[in-house]
C-alpha cells in the first residue's frame, strides 16, 4: 500500500504515522519499523553486513541428497526384471538334476536336458538372473550334442558375465566339437539395460555437479562436470555399439543349412557344402524370414533365420 503517496519519498516516519492512524498494536508497530530499520541497512550502509548462506547450504545439500535418493531409485527401477514365472527356474533345475541321475547318453537324458535347456532360456528372457540361466542352458544343450545352440547360449551368457573363465572354457570346448572357424575378434558387449542404469545415474551427477559448480564456482567444480560429461558421452556411445551389434550376431542351430545366392529357396546354392551345426556368422542384412550373412573367412550367402539363432 502506498497511503496516496504516489511521485514522493515514502520514510520510516510516514509508515509509523499511517500505521497509528489505522489503529495498529504498538507492538506490530515496532516489528514493522524494525524490519524498515534492517532493509535500510542491507541495502543503504557502506559496510554491507554479511550475507547469510547457511541455510542456502543446507537446502543446497537437501537437494543434493534428494538427486542421489532419485538416481539409485530410478536406477533400482530400470533394473528390475519383468514380471516372470518363479517355477520357471526351480523347473529348470529339477530337470537338469533328473538329467543327471538318468542314465548318460540315453534318449531320456537328452530330452530332460533339452527340456531344462529350455526352460533356462525361458527363466533368462524373463529377466531371472540371465546370465546364469544362458550359461545353464548352454550346458543342457552340450549335454544333448546341439552344439550351435550351446555355442548361442554361451556367447548370450558372456554379454552378462564376460569375465566368467569356465564360461570361456565350455565356450572354447563346444567350438572345438564344432570343427568350424572361430571368429577372431568374437564381440563382447554389455546389456544395454546396464548401460542405460549408467547413463542415468551419470545424468544424474552431472546435474549434481553442474549445480555445485554455480553455487561456487571452482575451478575443480569446472574440471569435474567436464569429466562426468565425457563419461555420459563414452557411455551413450557404448550403448548405441551395443544396440546396433544386438540381434547382428548368430550361430546355425540345424544339422546342415544348405546356403543360398538369394532370399529364397528358389536360387541356387551358395556353396558345394552346406553350412553345419554352430557355424558362427553375422547378419548383414534381411527379407522377410531370410538374411543375408556374412562367415569367418569372409563369404556371403543367404540362410533361412529360422535356422540361425541371433545374440541379443
Amino acid at each position: 500500500m502506498s497511503f496516496g503517496a504516489e511521485g514522493q519519498a515514502w520514510t520510516v516516519r510516514d509508515s509509523q504515522g499511517a500505521l497509528q492512524a489505522l489503529g495498529v498494536p504498538a507492538e506490530d508497530i515496532e516489528s514493522i519499523i524494525a524490519h524498515h530499520h534492517a532493509a535500510d541497512e542491507k541495502e543503504f550502509s557502506l559496510q554491507h553486513p554479511p550475507v547469510q548462506l547457511r541455510a542456502l547450504n543446507s537446502l543446497a545439500k537437501r537437494i543434493l541428497g534428494l538427486l542421489g535418493k532419485v538416481a539409485l531409485l530410478l536406477l533400482a527401477i530400470s533394473t528390475l526384471p519383468e514380471p516372470a514365472n518363479a517355477s520357471e527356474w526351480s523347473e529348470a533345475e529339477q530337470l537338469f538334476d533328473q538329467a543327471l541321475a538318468a542314465p548318460a547318453g540315453s534318449d531320456p537324458a537328452a530330452a530332460l536336458y533339452a527340456e531344462a535347456a529350455h526352460k533356462f532360456q525361458a527363466a533368462a528372457a524373463a529377466g531371472q538372473r540371465p546370465g546364469a540361466a544362458w550359461y545353464n542352458a548352454g550346458n543342457a544343450w552340450f549335454q544333448t550334442g546341439a552344439l550351435g545352440r550351446s555355442i548361442a547360449a554361451y556367447r548370450q551368457a558372456r554379454i552378462y558375465r564376460p569375465f566368467d573363465s569356465m564360461l570361456l572354457e565350455n565356450l572354447t570346448a563346444a567350438r572345438a566339437l564344432a570343427l568350424n572357424d572361430v571368429p577372431k575378434d568374437s564381440a563382447v558387449w554389455f546389456p544395454s539395460l546396464w548401460l542405460k542404469a549408467l547413463l542415468l545415474v551419470l545424468c544424474a551427477l552431472l546435474g549434481a555437479t553442474i549445480l555445485i559448480y554455480l553455487r561456487y564456482r571452482g575451478r575443480a567444480w569446472s574440471i569435474a562436470c567436464l569429466v562426468v560429461l565425457v563419461l555420459c558421452g563414452l557411455t551413450l556411445r557404448l550403448l548405441y555399439v551395443s544396440v546396433q551389434m544386438s540381434g547382428r550376431q548368430g550361430v546355425v542351430i540345424a544339422d546342415s543349412v544348405l546356403a543360398r545366392k538369394g532370399p529364397s529357396y528358389a536360387y541356387a546354392a551358395a556353396f558345394h557344402e552346406p553350412l553345419h551345426d554352430g557355424v558362427e556368422l553375422t547378419v548383414q542384412e534381411t527379407r522377410k524370414e531370410w538374411g543375408l550373412v556374412s562367415l569367418v573367412d569372409g563369404r556371403e550367402c543367404w540362410v533361412p533365420l529360422s535356422q540361425v539363432q541371433l545374440i541379443h
